[in-house]
């Protein structure tokens, strides 16, 4: 079996995904011993993507695949990924990422030594220091993730690595949730949590290092960005609320929060990026928006796409 499949979901950003699969390609010469492939997923393409990927496989230092997912949102191009892949473990970055030389390298020393099937999320650093500092964690320290962290906290999607085998125990990813989806955010945070509850361990590891060029440069954009990750959060909310596990006990937490920043003007962050108590009435939106929608899906008797 190969060891690593590295999966890029990508949508309509040629260019940025020309920069991300060269790195990849460069971590792979830097790893010569390691047998590692490369998916590249386009969900719902438009512009030139299939056209690059044939012409920079000729010079890869890897397999490549191409495949097609019509199906929109970033969950189910996660899963034609997996479904597409054959390595004992399958890595995900994003299109507007560049992965460390050493990469591959640091990932496979961490999995090698593993007797249960693990997840791993690693360091995601900015890559263009004019981009606000979002989408990033550069914590030092490795963690593993237990109650009562937030699943969202303890790694992020463009860097998570995750056995082969944990699908057969948590199952794909819920592709209502994911950007391009009705919740367009949060499909890695739900598998996370699933994993949690399924026993399997999610550890966050501060090497195995991904660069993040995102491109949100003012806090109108910013603010959008917390929009989507707020409704994906009530979503998620929603999902569990009955479950188990102690996601419920964050509804409280969070709204204890906005009512303090109200009454003692305690605010989320200097610039006045997101107000918290916005920020709940998103949570709120999206736990309705999910109830709602798999309510109608139900009487329509369509079949929900979820995990």
């Amino acid at each position: 079996m190969t060891d690593v499949t590295i999966v890029v979901c990508t949508r309509n950003r040629v260019d940025a995904l020309h920069r991300c699969l060269s790195s990849i390609s460069e971590t792979k010469l830097q790893c010569p011993t390691a047998k590692a492939e490369l998916v590249v997923v386009d969900n719902g393409p438009s512009d030139d993507t299939r056209d690059l990927v044939s012409t920079w496989l000729r010079s890869a230092a890897l397999p490549v695949r191409f495949v097609e997912e019509r199906r929109p949102g970033l969950g189910a191009a996660r899963n034609a990924g997996v479904r597409n892949a054959r390595g004992r473990l399958i890595a995900f970055t994003d299109d507007d990422c560049r992965v460390a030389p050493n990469y591959l390298s640091d990932m496979l020393r961490h999995f090698n030594g593993d007797k249960t099937p693990t997840i791993r999320g690693g360091r995601v650093e900015l890559g263009d220091p004019t981009d606000l500092p979002l989408g990033i964690k550069v914590d030092d320290a490795e963690v593993l993730f237990q109650y009562p962290m937030h699943p969202g906290l303890i790694a992020l999607g463009c860097n998570m690595v995750i056995h082969r085998d944990v699908f057969a125990h948590v199952g794909p990813f819920d592709e209502r949730f994911g950007s391009g989806a009705l919740f367009k955010a949060s499909e890695e945070v739900d598998f996370f949590y699933r994993a949690y509850l399924s026993k399997v361990p999610v550890i966050y590891v501060p090497d195995m290092v991904v660069y993040h060029f995102h491109g949100r440069k003012t806090l109108d954009v910013a603010r959008a960005h917390y929009w989507n990750y707020s409704m994906g959060t009530g979503a998620l909310y929603a999902k569990y609320l009955f479950a188990g596990g102690g996601l419920h006990k964050h509804i409280y937490w969070d709204l204890r929060k906005a009512i303090r920043e109200i009454v003692a003007h305690d605010g989320f962050d200097e610039q006045g990026l997101f107000s918290r108590p916005f920020m709940m009435l998103q949570v709120f939106k999206g736990m309705a928006m999910f109830w709602a929608s798999s309510t109608i899906g139900q009487f329509r008797g369509h079949s929900v796409p979820e995990a």
